[in-house]
């Protein structure tokens, strides 16, 4: 089309356009403008459009068949093998030869019938390069063209032939059957037909959608139309919700039925479909659309519907692209992202289409045949909303996706850090100013391979100024670790956004705690994983390898002069670190940046030649190895060997308070007749002690042990129970 028959703001396309519309309304056709992007006001429910400015800059003029039958001859296809005219014309039955046409274009023909009769749907690809189309499909008056229009009334009877077609289509075409009642569609078809409209449509286009929905469900439609226009570029929270308020039960006509007519009628693939089958369809599809014949690449399709999952939630189709990053595109969008991560499954589709014969539309769904059958396979069996993220060390350069129930899991593969060269003067240095630094970096790699990390909790006790911010940095610049606070690890075990993304932990093999004053009980479950619940993202299963907690200052919720909770003790190490690392000669002589830089690139050769020593080994040998390191290095630096562990102590704890009791708690002992001692409500006591002879940072890890305490207090070592003293039942325990 050139810009002249594009716009018909010029007079003689004007005047085109409603000698055009004038005589349609003579002849009893119904119209609607056809735009560039295949777009239509919507006719469905017999609307009619005969104002000229309803077709400012369309790019033809759609003419309703409704009762009528447009047999469609596409015989200007380059070597098209299609019957001649004159055996059409027997075929049908047409026997004094085929009525006058409609409009004639090169060899592409047009005739029009009226039915006697209601039929079913169009039936395209009747015979190759042959179409019969009816109901709601358009025929295509092409702007500035000559036509031959008579009026329905002088129309010819279909011929019976044409009409048996009819009643058997093959249902590919986008006019079926689809006035159903609302009730017949669910929540997933509505978001399915969704997914293939775009949601930066004209205004007007966008609100036909909304009074779809309302049609479908005037609660749930309107939750749905907000969700997915939240997408678009021109969305304004409110503003869907004031339009509902306008619609009412007919809305002109607009139902459900013709969101369904605008989606393209979606297709919902079996839940056996494989990759040789979806070929099949894609084949099918074509061949339905303009009669041709392609060839379809099923390794391809397989490649696709075995790395590719639909997000309901997000609306998007998620895969690996050629980089390894997990990359997300709405459903308009995918197919051409699809061609380039996995390539072209159907090249031949492209140079099918005849532009003089298809409208846009039809056209735009041929070149879209594998997207259109592969995005309905993927939604029905590969929707999920949850992923677990591994990075596999022994998977080479390729990334890929495992589909498992209800969860998804995007392996990525693992890249080497950048090594950057380094000083060995300054190395050495450091290992004199950091006896542990091989030894640490050991700890590192072998908790990155472990197949149980519940001992890679490291507490690295050091001194301001000693250089923890040195290593922290290194690691950080490295792309090797993510910082949490105390406070994100508490919120992100109850589910609340954390402002990290699976990206930050994709390379990352030490999740960092910085100045940690407390420790709670969700610090236990940071073993092996966590999940994370990103603002407007998936929520992600992310791994955690090595833990390493840094301060200045001893942290009493962990470790105090009563000892350290057991399982924390299993779980931890300490390494005490003193000195000034800006005092150190070699240090002031290279300068801080030079310093860093080297150490920075020493952790890296380490951290890539260590690793590589590991996956020479394989999985199982590695895993084993990593596990074996660990246990050994919680054998030479556990937190226990400093700190005594709580449980040792409890019966100490439990001899002070007992003396306490019977010193200053003579009021609640009573006595029972058989001459034995209780203790009456014991636990407010031991509360009261504990609180009383504890520092606040202490209080939280010896309450927690409140009840084994009061055990070893009562002489029965059985703990609160009902007494009963002097005919009344009580809680007490013996300490008599």
């Amino acid at each position: 089309m050139t810009d002249v028959n594009n716009n018909i703001n010029t007079q003689l396309n004007t005047t085109w356009v409603q000698e055009t519309l004038d005589l349609c309304t003579a002849y009893g056709y119904r119209t609607t403008p056809v735009f560039s992007n295949g777009s239509t006001r919507p006719y469905a429910a017999g609307q009619d459009y005969k104002d000229i400015d309803d077709y400012t800059r369309c790019e033809h003029i759609g003419l309703v068949l409704d009762e009528c039958v447009l047999l469609d001859y596409d015989g200007n296809k380059p070597g098209a093998t299609i019957m001649s005219v004159d055996a059409l014309a027997d075929t049908i039955g047409e026997e004094f030869g085929m009525p006058p046409e409609v409009q004639v274009k090169k060899e592409s023909r047009h005739w029009l019938y009226i039915k006697s009769t209601v039929t079913g749907s169009s039936c395209d690809g009747a015979w190759p390069y042959i179409d019969i189309k009816t109901n709601n499909q358009l025929m295509h008056l092409k702007i500035g063209k000559k036509l031959a229009l008579v009026s329905k009334d002088d129309l010819e009877v279909c011929p019976d032939a044409l009409l048996a077609k009819l009643g058997s289509s093959s249902g590919m075409g986008d006019d079926e059957d689809w006035s159903w009642s609302p009730s017949e569609v669910s929540r997933s078809d509505i978001v399915t037909m969704l997914s293939e409209l775009d949601y930066n449509m004209p205004n007007s286009d966008w609100v036909n959608v909304g009074m779809a929905l309302h049609d479908w469900h005037d609660i749930d439609g309107l939750e749905l139309w907000e969700e997915w226009s939240a997408d678009g570029d021109t969305y304004k929270e409110g503003e869907c919700e004031k339009r509902w308020q306008s619609f009412n039960h007919t809305n002109g006509g607009i139902s459900v039925g013709s969101l369904f007519h605008w989606s393209g009628g979606v297709v919902v693939a079996d839940a056996s479909d494989d990759s040789d089958s979806l070929a099949i369809k894609i084949r099918q599809y074509v061949h339905g659309l303009c009669g041709g014949a392609v060839t379809v690449n099923a390794s391809i399709i397989k490649k696709i519907i075995m790395s590719t999952f639909w997000s309901s939630s997000k609306n998007r189709f998620f895969f690996l692209n050629n980089n390894s990053n997990l990359v997300a595109f709405p459903s308009p969008e995918v197919a051409p992202h699809w061609i380039t991560a996995f390539g072209d499954a159907c090249p031949g589709v492209l140079d099918l289409g005849d532009v003089d014969i298809m409208s846009v539309t039809e056209i735009r769904r041929l070149h879209d045949a594998v997207g259109h059958i592969v995005r309905a396979y993927i939604k029905y069996n590969s929707q999920r909303d949850s992923i677990d993220m591994e990075v596999d060390m022994f998977c080479g350069d390729v990334g890929r996706i495992d589909l498992k129930d209800e969860r998804v899991t995007v392996v990525f593969p693992h890249k080497h850090y950048t090594e950057s060269g380094y000083d060995e003067a300054v190395v050495i240095d450091f290992r004199a100013h950091f006896a542990e630094f091989e030894e640490f970096i050991d700890y590192l790699v072998a908790a990155r391979f472990a197949d149980d990390r519940k001992q890679a909790y490291l507490w690295l006790h050091c001194s301001s100024d000693w250089g923890k911010g040195l290593i922290m940095s290194a690691l950080d610049e490295l792309d090797a670790s993510v910082s949490l606070s105390i406070k994100e690890i508490e919120g992100a075990f109850e589910g609340k956004p954390v402002g990290r993304s699976m990206i930050d932990f994709k390379r990352s093999i030490v999740l960092m705690v910085d100045e940690f004053k407390n420790v709670k009980s969700e610090v236990k479950q940071l073993q092996n994983k966590m999940t994370i619940a990103p603002k407007h993202q998936l929520s992600v299963s992310v791994p955690l390898f090595a833990k390493l907690f840094f301060s200045a200052e001893d942290v009493g919720s962990l470790a105090s002069d009563s000892g350290i909770e057991d399982q924390f003790a299993n779980r931890f190490s300490l390494i005490r670190r003193h000195g000034d690392i800006t005092l150190r000669p070699l240090f002031k002589q290279v300068g801080k940046g030079a310093y860093f830089r080297s150490i920075k690139g020493y952790i890296a050769e380490q951290l890539n030649n260590k690793m590589a020593e590991y996956v020479a080994l394989g999985a199982a040998d590695a895993g084993e190895k990593g596990s074996v390191y660990l246990h050994s290095f919680q054998d030479k630096f556990g937190i226990d060997k400093e700190y005594g562990r709580f449980s040792a102590e409890i019966i100490n704890i439990a001899n002070d308070i007992r003396e306490h009791m019977l010193t200053y708690e003579i009021g609640s002992i009573e006595v029972q007749d058989n001459g034995k001692n209780y203790i009456v409500r014991p636990s407010k006591i031991v509360s009261d002690w504990i609180h009383n002879n504890y520092d606040s940072s202490q209080v939280v890890s010896v309450a927690m042990k409140k009840s084994e305490i009061i055990k070893n207090i009562d002489l029965d070592k059985k703990g609160v129970r009902d007494v009963k003293i002097k005919g009344k039942v009580v809680k007490a325990i013996r300490i008599v």
